[in-house]
């Protein structure tokens, strides 16, 4: 049981909701595969971010989406674009990036024409350029949200689901976890010194 929880992985906001005029299924099923690479237990997926082909990091425990380089020879158009100050794991000061709405994200048969990201760009802000993979941006939580999401770390997929309705077999184990901000968090016990203790810890990919 607990080897299967491992492998397949299964969030559910408890606010689901896949009522969004800027969203395309592309797929006639009621699932969509995105298949993804493992490196350093970092789950990077291929993106089209405003036609523009970028690897991005899948991150849960990131609120906000970032794109923090292109590749060479790439131009990219930002829309709806405010300046902004942000901090954060990865970034040893403060800097200026730009808050940008009614981008096009892709992921192989679904699409998004009104995507939320932060762009930051002629900064070395990231600590992935040691997987010898070029990584272009992190996939924050914002962006699994909406559906009901399985990550198979066997088959490396990421699978949106339409509905929240489906039969879960008896390979899973349930735990209950809250959505704050957008980012899942879940209850754990533990004992140090023979005293129990509640945790509340990010659901961290």
């Amino acid at each position: 049981m607990l080897k299967l929880f491992l492998l397949r992985i299964l969030i559910l906001s408890s606010a689901v909701s896949v009522a969004q005029n800027s969203v395309s299924w592309n797929s006639k099923r009621d699932r969509i595969k995105i298949p993804f690479e493992l490196s350093h237990n970092l789950i990077i997926v291929d993106v089209v971010f405003n036609d523009v082909k970028l690897k991005m990091i899948a991150d849960t425990g990131a609120s906000k989406s970032i794109v923090f380089s292109i590749p060479n020879n790439e131009s990219m158009v930002l829309k709806e674009a405010d300046l902004i100050t942000i901090s954060g794991a990865g970034i040893s000061e403060k800097v200026e990036g730009y808050l940008s709405t009614n981008n096009k994200l892709q992921l192989g048969k679904y699409s998004d024409n009104d995507f939320e990201a932060i762009f930051v760009f002629d900064r070395d802000i990231s600590l992935v350029n040691k997987l010898g993979i070029p990584i272009n941006g992190i996939l924050g939580s914002s962006f699994f949200k909406n559906y009901l999401i399985e990550i198979d770390y066997q088959k490396k997929n990421i699978i949106l689901y339409k509905s929240s309705l489906i039969k879960l077999n008896d390979d899973y184990i349930h735990s209950k976890i809250e959505i704050n901000n957008d980012r899942p968090y879940i209850f754990l016990k533990t004992k140090l010194e023979n005293s129990e203790f509640d945790l509340k810890l990010l659901f961290d990919t």
